[in-house]
């Protein structure tokens, strides 16, 4: 089978998960959030890395490094997916890995978490008070920069 080459590889987190206090998480749930999250970005990872990419770039955010309330899943799997991306540069220095957060997205996820009583997470309030990003205007200024 001839496969496609290419030099760049963008990874992403696809699932926020149930929001909610931790212990309210169910075991299943938080198990399919590192399944999406962590597991198959490994798994593109690997095998982009057998058929030559060298280059990748995982979409990050201010949840991998801080946890905001009701956000077990997301905050866990963005960390995990943050600390692959760290390690993977580790042992592959030949290989070329970035991390970019390209901050509040005007997106689903985003609309959701402003649908929230932020009464009940306090965290919450950035998302009122700051303006939201268009996706498609996050991604020509990340093109541009990387």
């Amino acid at each position: 089978m001839n496969m496609a080459k290419h030099d760049l590889c963008i990874l992403n987190a696809g699932t926020m998960g149930s929001i909610g206090s931790a212990y309210q998480i169910k075991d299943e749930e938080f198990l399919e959030a590192l399944k999406i999250n962590v597991l198959a970005n490994k798994i593109i990872i690997d095998w982009n890395i057998l058929n030559g990419c060298k280059g990748f770039i995982g979409i990050s955010s201010g949840a991998a490094t801080k946890n905001y309330d009701g956000w077990l899943n997301y905050c866990v799997t963005k960390s995990a997916f943050r600390l692959i991306l760290i390690q993977y540069q580790k042992d592959l220095p030949q290989l070329h890995f970035k991390l970019i957060s390209p901050g509040i997205l005007s997106t689903d996820m985003n609309k959701r978490i402003r649908a929230l009583y932020v009464a009940l997470y306090p965290d919450m309030s950035k998302f009122y008070q700051t303006p939201a990003v268009d996706p498609q205007k996050a991604s020509e200024l990340i093109y541009q920069k990387y």
